[in-house]
């Protein structure tokens, strides 16, 4: 489920079993994140309003990803987007390489149009620059 939240704080936590992950503070009670990539942006975005994609299990909550960091907490009554976080823009850039992969192994397209197939999708989506794509 997509969120609109406020970032207090981040801190970056081991489990009893060693695992990393960061316990978030927000205005919308305490979360997780186990997801390296989203960790690094809940960092960035400390301070911030954000858009986050959270899953809910029980009485936990997690968020699994940052799409968006916005504006400043302290007194901005503004909000400015920032657009995408580079974790969200790598996770499109994925999806759109997975999406024409998929299409190659049933036969569509052929392996060399797989490229081209992931630029056109991402150009769809308009985000970032698709020649991005080749990096």
């Amino acid at each position: 489920m997509r969120k609109n939240m406020s970032i207090h704080e981040v801190e970056e936590k081991t489990t009893k079993k060693g695992q990393l992950y960061w316990a978030c503070k927000t205005n919308q009670g305490p979360m997780s994140c186990f997801d390296a990539i989203a960790g690094k942006e809940l960092i960035k975005g400390k301070g911030h309003v954000c858009d986050v994609e959270v899953q809910t299990s029980g009485d936990y909550t997690n968020i699994l990803a940052v799409i968006g960091i916005h504006s400043k907490l302290e007194g901005s009554e503004e909000f400015k987007e920032s657009g995408p976080s580079e974790g969200a823009r790598l996770r499109r850039i994925t999806d759109c390489v997975l999406a024409g992969n998929s299409l190659y192994e049933t036969g569509v397209i052929k392996k060399e149009e797989i490229f081209e197939h992931a630029k056109g999708l991402y150009e769809m989506i308009g985000e970032i620059d698709a020649n991005k794509l080749q990096d």
